[in-house]
């Protein structure tokens, strides 16, 4: 944490200055939203979050509303068979210094109540895609309502919240690791979690054969 400049010691954090590059999400929109949609017309067979990371059911299955994710890439290598149904998607992440990528997508009347993420070397970038009124999360009591077309960043260590109220609500959802961390911590930070992200990769595996 000492090597993070205190400017960037904030809940959100202009991603422009962190991520510039990610701008070509923003150009290239309506391809990742074309292709969104695609997916989300197999809904039925896209996997809910806590069914391929157990560490997310206490979050992700409190209520009866669903929170499914479509998995590009997580603290691994790119899933192929999913980076094939959205090439265009996939072109681009893989453009980007990402760690995790994917579609989150939430039911209408979704929650997500008070949580924190576990460590500081990653910041958290979202990219509205279909996004219904009210939709919003809010980061150390500061609350953001998703637009689409439009990136957010945010430090997941401060606590935070989600509120779906209105209808299905996407985004495409990444982690980049902090350019202010030797890059030494982040592969540290994968070694220690190898087997789990391991064992996460061959549930996304397993679904995306599904789809």
């Amino acid at each position: 944490m000492k090597n993070i400049p205190e400017k960037y010691s904030t809940p959100f954090i202009d991603w422009k200055e962190i991520i510039p590059e990610a701008q070509i999400l923003i150009d290239n929109f309506e391809k990742i939203k074309n292709e969104y949609s695609e997916v989300l017309k197999k809904y039925e067979e896209i996997p809910e979050y806590d069914k391929l990371d157990s560490h997310q059911g206490s979050l992700s299955n409190h209520d009866s509303k669903k929170w499914k994710t479509f998995v590009f890439k997580y603290h691994s290598g790119f899933n192929e068979k999913n980076c094939d149904m959205c090439p265009e998607t996939s072109k681009l992440l893989k453009k980007l210094p990402v760690e995790l990528a994917m579609f989150s997508i939430m039911e209408k009347g979704k929650k997500l109540f008070p949580h924190r993420g576990p460590s500081k070397h990653i910041l958290r970038l979202h990219l509205g895609i279909d996004i219904p009124e009210k939709a919003k999360i809010t980061v150390d009591k500061k609350d953001y309502f998703w637009k689409e077309k439009e990136l957010v960043l945010f430090d997941d260590t401060y606590e935070h919240s989600v509120d779906n109220p209105n209808g299905l609500r996407g985004v495409l959802f990444m982690d980049i690791g902090r350019k202010h961390i030797p890059k030494k911590y982040i592969w540290i930070a994968n070694l220690v979690g190898k087997q789990y992200f391991t064992d996460v990769n061959k549930k996304v595996e397993e679904k995306a054969k599904i789809l």
